[in-house]
């Protein structure tokens, strides 16, 4: 997935945060326990609504009932689910634009400690 590989991970290391996908990393036991651990644990999630996959959902859900600040991102041309259209969502078109704003995002929501 480039908007992980490019925007993700380049946007989050540069202002000192991990970026992970359970599916790319080792782990035991059960999965959704081990999601739900890993939200609760982070600075915040970043979710990608392209798709409308259901795991995304369920992981959104999840981490707005835990507190945990969750920066919602979709193609300007994928139409967001109902459920969320309300929530604020950056948008873009080109995976460098979405590298260069998921990175001033993340900048600011630090400097303001929403991520900390």
């Amino acid at each position: 997935m480039d908007e992980y590989d490019i925007a993700f991970v380049e946007a989050a290391h540069e202002h000192g945060f991990i970026c992970e996908r359970l599916d790319l990393e080792s782990y035991v036991g059960d999965v959704i326990d081990e999601i739900f651990k890993r939200i609760r644990d982070s600075s915040g999630v970043i979710a990608l609504l392209n798709d409308n996959n259901p795991n995304v959902f369920l992981e959104v859900g999840y981490a707005m009932a835990s507190n945990t600040p969750v920066i919602l991102l979709a193609h300007k041309d994928h139409d967001v689910a109902f459920d969320l259209k309300s929530q604020n969502r950056q948008t873009y078109g080109r995976i460098a634009e979405l590298r260069r704003d998921l990175t001033k995002l993340i900048g600011d929501l630090k400097q303001q400690g929403t991520l900390v």
